[in-house]
């Protein structure tokens, strides 16, 4: 693996650490390009779940805003929602910090985000003209539909209790390596029907056709707004 991603196996637990700080591991197509063959690197070892996680206090700052913003399928943040919703891995998302825009798409397909009481969550697009619809897409599908808008329009900061609360989380641990320690301990135990069966329920909400039809229609829309934006 490169530097700005990092894959470790301890039996068939494999723990992807991002390490890209100088950017705030912002979502570069070559830094989503690395993340996609750790998943399939960690799959081809034989191991079933995998841990995702930043080697320091930021998870992610969404995509990085220094490369021209991509519209179709090869876009950062979309081969990594690709790669999450098709890897046999069962993943576990450990946020310990801000995670904006786009890294909110890795916690909304994750079957299992867990935070830290430092974890904040926000979508800061406004500030730079742009609807956040594609991460919209599938904070619905995790978040109450009008919270989900509410924080797309408002830039809120949602905090690590919140996002429990609100679905975008599934808990907040003060002892982030204990309680990971033991979920993965108990996970690797299962059977793995059991786990292959999780993961699916979870990421099935996200293969339905008015899921594809809503990514359609917020995708034409984030499209007209990019247009409009770079006429004025």
């Amino acid at each position: 693996m490169t530097g700005q991603v990092e894959l470790s196996l301890t039996g068939r637990v494999a723990t992807i650490t991002l390490n890209r700080p100088h950017r705030r591991n912002a979502l570069s197509l070559d830094f989503a390009t690395d993340i996609v063959n750790a998943l399939t690197e960690a799959a081809d070892a034989d191991a079933s779940i995998a841990v995702l996680r930043s080697s320091f206090s930021v998870f992610s700052a969404g995509v990085d805003l220094s490369e021209p913003i991509r519209l179709d399928e090869s876009s950062p943040e979309l081969l990594i929602a690709e790669a999450l919703s098709t890897t046999h891995l069962f993943v576990i998302t450990v946020i310990e910090g801000p995670a904006l825009a786009a890294a909110l798409i890795i916690a909304a397909l994750s079957p299992v985000v867990m935070v830290s009481p430092e974890a904040r969550f926000w979508l800061p697009e406004r500030g730079i003209g742009i609807f956040p619809g594609r991460v919209l897409a599938f904070l619905e599908h995790v978040m109450p539909p009008r919270q989900a808008f509410w924080h797309s329009v408002t830039e809120d900061h949602i905090d690590a209790a919140t996002a429990v609360q609100l679905g975008l989380a599934s808990t907040m641990v003060a002892d982030v390596e204990g309680a990971l320690a033991r979920l993965t301990g108990e996970l690797v135990e299962a059977d793995p029907a059991f786990l292959s069966a999780a993961r699916d329920g979870w990421r099935g909400r996200f293969t339905t056709p008015e899921h594809q039809a809503r990514r359609r229609l917020l995708d034409g829309l984030l499209e007209a707004n990019l247009s409009t934006r770079l006429d004025d």
